[in-house]
């Protein structure tokens, strides 16, 4: 004999975000290197956290692995990174990455961006671009 469940759904769903550090909005300048040794690929920066970013790229990423450089506030930072995902859109390529090791001096960097960033959105303007 069978057996039946039955499951009532009391409110909308809504998504979790599980997100440990806010993501900001950005159009920032990048370059992507695929491989220690590989050639640059520039891109933009469309997305960044604490723990990785979103690229567009006009090039795949080739392997597994990337060197990240974003050059903002008078400064410049090259970050390993993982290859998450990469989706073609036309030409280009969305590449989401997530950091492999960030160093105390990038870090450090990395908190002020972010720090600015943040504070650009509570003040309305999400956006920060080069």
């Amino acid at each position: 004999a069978g057996s039946s469940a039955t499951f009532q759904i009391l409110r909308d769903w809504s998504p979790t975000n599980r997100r440990k550090s806010p993501r900001f909005e950005t159009r920032l300048f990048a370059s992507v290197r695929n491989g220690p040794d590989g050639p640059f690929s520039s891109g933009k920066l469309l997305d960044i956290s604490d723990s990785g970013a979103r690229v567009v790229m006009d090039c795949p990423p080739t392997g597994g692995g990337v060197d990240l450089v974003i050059t903002a506030l008078n400064h410049q930072i090259e970050i390993p990174c993982r290859v998450v995902d990469s989706v073609a859109s036309g030409n280009t390529f969305e590449v989401r990455l997530s950091f492999r090791c960030v160093f105390a001096q990038d870090q450090r960097f990395l908190a002020s961006l972010l720090d600015l960033m943040g504070s650009l959105q509570r003040q309305g303007r999400n956006l920060l671009a080069r």
